[in-house]
């Protein structure tokens, strides 16, 4: 096996997010770098973290991926597997299933939320050329660009339809700086509870266009 199995960073929480899991992290305020660098603010989607290697795919369990409920992802992986270069691994929020919200209109079942190639977070640019790459979209950008605290409080977001939204750094950098430079906010109201989604009645998000 060329990679190693590595579990996608826990975002930590801004100061006025919702911390509603046991496992979540709060911002310890060393983000100054997100406020004198320019930075790149996503939509944060509602669904699992998958990580795609040219030669294994794994959810945050790091067990490899399998099941008729990943049936379209593993597909994917397979369709885009011998192109996905050495030592990368890409990180895609899989939205094929509902979990606190119900899309209705999404642009496909993957969105690549972050690439990573051996200790370096790639920037934001390359994670677009890659989602190019793959015929993938990124999360919605809301914003782009030097921001103060005050306008990312500011953020207007529906959160009847949205769960959050995630800070970063543009450039790249070295997953030990992950805290200095990714952080997240999540809706007061967002639901998170103890029991997964594959246990629960699942009901499938509405996409445009299937393609992936």
């Amino acid at each position: 096996m060329i990679n190693q199995p590595t579990k996608f960073p826990r975002i930590p929480h801004l100061p006025w997010s919702n911390i509603s899991d046991s496992e979540d992290i709060s911002q310890s305020g060393n983000i100054k770098r997100i406020y004198t660098e320019p930075v790149v603010v996503t939509e944060k989607m509602d669904g699992e973290n998958i990580t795609m290697y040219s030669d294994y795919i794994h959810a945050r369990s790091l067990e490899k991926l399998s099941g008729v409920d990943y049936g379209r992802t593993l597909s994917f992986h397979n369709s885009i597997r011998n192109n996905i270069p050495e030592y990368v691994r890409l990180c895609f929020e899989d939205v094929t299933w509902a979990h606190s919200i119900r899309y209705t209109n999404l642009e496909s079942y993957l969105y690549l939320i972050g690439v990573f190639m051996e200790d370096i977070v790639c920037s934001w640019a390359r994670v677009c050329r890659f989602a190019e790459k793959f015929g993938v979209p990124t999360p919605k950008v809301l914003y782009s660009g030097i921001i103060s605290e005050k306008n990312l409080r500011a953020l207007d977001i529906n959160s009847e339809t949205t769960e959050g939204y995630v800070v970063r750094v543009s450039s790249e950098f070295h997953i030990s700086n992950w805290v200095e430079c990714v952080a997240k906010y999540v809706r007061p109201s967002h639901v998170s509870t103890d029991k997964h989604w594959k246990y629960s009645k699942k009901e499938p998000n509405t996409c445009q266009s299937v393609k992936s």
